[in-house]
């Protein structure tokens, strides 16, 4: 294989436009070194092929994911590393923004660590996977309704509708 010369152009199979190498992907198996379609049309031809079926791409997506665990490990991390400084700028907010939440929650959760608490099962549908706690009034951090996460957020979806007087 011949090193590409950064210098030239190349001209792509689906747009036809001459554009500079850094907007086509490197394919080793190329003479020249790059894929015969630039950046911008690899795209446009992913996105038509997700949008003509999604629950295939959903399908390949998953059998991807469950086939590289190590890869998908390692995606997660970088981004959890990318965003680290703007999770924890805004976990600084909302502690001074709202303390008496914040003490609550740690107080159900040292209670449960310590076993003076116990999750119940969800207070709309009975589940007991992914309980948990809301609290109505913060001032009483151990008055906890239990929900899963999905009747959790029904509820405060419920509660704003309720609150901005029945409409959404």
């Amino acid at each position: 294989m011949t090193i590409p010369n950064p210098t030239t152009s190349i001209v792509c199979s689906r747009c036809g436009d001459t554009k500079p190498p850094d907007e086509f992907n490197m394919d080793k198996r190329k003479r020249n070194g790059y894929q015969s379609h630039c950046r911008s049309c690899g795209r446009s031809a992913a996105r038509a092929q997700y949008r003509a079926n999604p629950a295939r791409s959903a399908t390949l997506g998953r059998r991807w994911r469950h086939a590289n665990p190590e890869k998908v490990r390692a995606i997660k991390r970088r981004a959890r590393q990318r965003h680290r400084p703007a999770r924890l700028a805004a976990a600084k907010e909302r502690a001074t923004k709202y303390p008496e939440r914040i003490a609550a929650v740690a107080a159900v959760r040292d209670a449960i660590r310590a076993g003076d608490l116990i999750r119940g099962p969800c207070f709309a549908c009975e589940s007991t996977k992914n309980v948990q706690g809301h609290h109505e009034d913060y001032s009483k951090p151990y008055e906890v309704m239990w929900f899963c996460c999905s009747c959790h957020q029904t509820y405060h979806t419920f509660i704003e509708r309720l609150k901005n007087g029945g409409t959404k």
